[in-house]
């Protein structure tokens, strides 16, 4: 079964490295034949083709262009609005017709669109009649601000019609797709079930993992460590991630200053996954500021590595930790400080071992990479099926 899928980004997040889970476990475990379509001219480019290649998987990268309207910052945007819509058209026409090149070449069995913001794999797919599918991975309203083009009305109705994969509940109702029996809600694979880890014994500190930007919170993070600090003055805060935000990272760095938290707040920087385990693994508690999650997946992996979450209660992250029960919801800054007061007093007890291992249990059933390629192939064949009678008929 030859898949054709397309990326709208090639930064080292949530969404791209869940595509990478994917498409290794389901070329290794299921014989899919993996084809990617990436933007090109991106200065990230080299990390996803290191990966590509290391996967043996042909690739080609192209211009992409995503369905949303250009950002109106100031009056500059405003009167250059028509321009830079006229050429988004005209751009995504291009793209079309290079995807439309590479169908020819390739023939795939299924063209899957890893993320909700392109509509050029939907498109081109309906010319050939080959089934489609939608991995809806964002908001893009609530998490991103981005305004759909031309409306979400009109995106939300075009889903009826397709094949839509959700990462979480939330996700489909939000789209309003709770009646479809296109849509299918499959979790992200973060890890394989036998990655599974705990360390009993808690180092005193708390750790913030993810890209660093506005949405995810760590301002909030921070400000609510101060507090935190003001009893508990031995505990540091560590915060693993890049940031391409040079202003928000100065506007952080300032926050700390004002704030006298001068190292006890530290930027690791970039962590690959072996260090993310091992500082997971040791931390009290994983602290997931992030204003709208659309799945997560720090949350689902800190309970596969043993470790409780302090989570914002909203998106994916109150989803799964209400399914996990690993780790405390907040809805503001006192009840964030609150509950890292609480996971400090649990650390190192059998209540929390007791805990954690069963969210563990939970996590590893339900976010693993094994479940996300077995669901994911199913469909695949699901939708192959059902091409076949609708071609014979």
């Amino acid at each position: 079964m030859k898949v054709l899928y397309i990326i709208h980004s090639t930064i080292m997040g949530g969404a791209t490295v869940s595509f990478l889970n994917m498409i290794e476990g389901l070329k290794k475990n299921k014989k899919i034949i993996p084809y990617v379509v990436f933007p090109a001219n991106s200065e990230n480019n080299q990390l996803l083709i290191g990966k590509l290649k290391e996967f043996e998987i042909e690739y080609f990268p192209i211009q992409i262009i995503m369905s949303i309207y250009p950002k109106i910052k100031n009056l500059k945007d405003v009167l250059f609005f028509p321009f830079k819509l006229s050429k988004l058209i005209v751009n995504k026409y291009v793209s079309l017709n290079k995807l439309k090149s590479i169908v020819v070449k390739i023939s795939p069995d299924i063209i899957h669109t890893n993320t909700s913001v392109i509509r050029e794999g939907y498109k081109v797919a309906k010319m050939f009649k080959i089934p489609h599918c939608l991995h809806i991975r964002e908001y893009q309203d609530k998490d991103f601000n981005m305004r759909i083009l031309p409306t979400k009305q009109l995106f939300i109705s075009s889903l009826k019609s397709d094949n839509v994969i959700a990462i979480t509940n939330d996700l489909i109702e939000h789209f309003h797709l709770k009646n479809s029996e296109n849509a299918h809600v499959i979790y992200n694979g973060v890890l394989y079930e036998n990655e599974k880890n705990y360390i009993h014994d808690k180092e005193k500190y708390f750790l913030c993992a993810s890209r660093i930007s506005p949405e995810k919170g760590i301002n909030e993070a921070i400000k609510g460590f101060a507090e935190f600090c003001k009893t508990n003055s031995d505990y540091n805060l560590l915060i693993a991630g890049f940031s391409s935000n040079k202003k928000y990272m100065i506007e952080l760095q300032k926050l700390v200053e004002k704030l006298g938290l001068t190292g006890k707040v530290e930027f690791l920087g970039f962590k690959n996954k072996q260090e993310i385990e091992q500082l997971m693994s040791k931390s009290c508690a994983l602290i997931v500021a992030s204003k709208c999650e659309a799945f997560g997946r720090m949350t689902a992996e800190a309970n596969f590595y043993g470790c409780f979450v302090i989570g914002r209660n909203s998106g994916g992250t109150c989803e799964i930790l209400e399914n996990t029960k690993g780790g405390w919801l907040y809805n503001n800054q006192v009840e964030l400080t609150k509950f890292m007061h609480v996971a400090v007093n649990l650390a190192g007890t059998e209540q929390y071992r007791e805990k954690i291992t069963n969210a563990q249990n939970v996590a590893v059933a339900a976010y693993s990479i094994e479940q996300n390629v077995n669901k994911i192939f199913n469909l695949y064949s699901w939708l192959i099926q059902k091409q076949n009678i609708f071609n014979n008929k």
